[in-house]
């Protein structure tokens, strides 16, 4: 669980969560235009980024509450929490639903519609991070139901 946190939120800074691709000239919009005078643009995003809606920095909020409590657990800080490992469980499957969430609708051209962004040719899509990150969140989410379930878990929290 916590090599899992920990590692979302170190590959959180790295930009391969989204792209944007933006060619002066969409295929088709100037046909008469040379395409190799005019570079086709690629920028990447790491999750930070403000492409990606509220809903990834929640979950990257709460990877770090996860991360934070683990490490204050394994150092033997006395925490008094209200549902003791539950807590856990219930923080790692809201941070995978939205994981889950932001992997199915994908980045955000901030405010504008998809198709108008198309017809100017600028192209916002995932990248590979981002399935990697959804990944990670389940293992967390395991992780955190594996901890529920160990009969140490209920004594210690």
């Amino acid at each position: 669980m916590l090599a899992a946190g920990t590692g979302l939120l170190i590959l959180s800074f790295i930009p391969m969560w989204a792209q944007v691709r933006f060619e002066a000239f969409p295929k088709g919009a100037r046909a008469s235009f040379p395409e190799r005078l005019v570079p086709e643009t690629i920028e990447r995003l790491n999750a930070w980024s403000p492409a990606f809606e509220v809903l990834l920095r929640v979950a990257l909020v709460i990877t770090l509450v996860i991360v934070a409590l683990t490490i204050a657990n394994l150092a033997g800080a006395a925490l008094k929490l209200p549902s003791g490992a539950g807590l856990y469980v219930a923080l790692a499957g809201i941070a995978l639903v939205c994981f889950i969430l932001v992997l199915l609708t994908g980045p955000q051209a901030g405010g504008v519609d998809e198709s108008q962004a198309r017809l100017a040719g600028i192209d916002l899509g995932r990248d590979v991070m981002l399935f990697v990150g959804t990944a990670l969140a389940a293992v967390l989410a395991y992780g955190a139901l594996l901890h529920a379930r160990a009969p140490t878990a209920r004594t210690a929290s």
